[in-house]
């Protein structure tokens, strides 16, 4: 009887999640959303670091776990600029706070998903991954939509806009 009880309840959950979000115009942003990964893996027309850098300044990867507000992030910071300049790899974690959460709510709710094909070659590349329950679904940066339709694609502006808004929560 309890097993059929906890059964039942599994698949009354299962039924309330909607599961990724995939209609363009719609915000990938959902309350079944545990966990956004926002991931630059470089590239675009840029100048590289010196090859004794001790890092990339390009690439970046933030993870935001909802439960808790968590953030935790990668990336590369450079102090000073030129032949002096220094590459710093950085990675941490902590809690954001209420107003910090409420504040990026918005640019959260501005991850749309995009039906362009626009086809860009000088952006760095920007993914983000959405975790639901445990399936990952990854989105690509609208700006090189037009390499593979396969999988669903997020407006380029507010993937920039959230690369930002975490990057800077990141360096409080």
């Amino acid at each position: 009887m309890r097993s059929s009880l906890l059964l039942c309840a599994a698949l009354s959950l299962a039924a309330c999640t909607r599961g990724h979000v995939t209609a363009p115009g719609e915000s990938v942003f959902t309350a079944d959303v545990r966990k956004l990964t926002l991931e630059n893996r470089g590239g675009g027309f840029r100048q590289l670091p010196p090859p004794d850098a001790a890092c990339d300044p390009l690439p970046a990867t933030y993870t935001l776990t909802v439960a808790g507000h968590q953030l935790s992030w990668e990336y590369c910071q450079v102090t000073g600029s030129g032949s002096t300049a220094i590459y710093t790899p950085r990675s941490g974690a902590r809690a954001l706070g209420d107003d910090e959460w409420s504040s990026l709510a918005p640019t959260l709710a501005a991850l749309i998903v995009s039906d362009a094909t626009t086809c860009g070659v000088d952006k760095s590349v920007l993914a983000l991954i959405v975790t639901i329950g445990e399936a990952d679904l990854e989105y690509g940066d609208d700006f090189y939509a037009c390499r593979d339709r396969s999988k669903p694609y997020i407006l380029s502006d507010a993937l920039n806009s959230a690369q930002q808004a975490l990057g800077d929560l990141a360096r409080k």
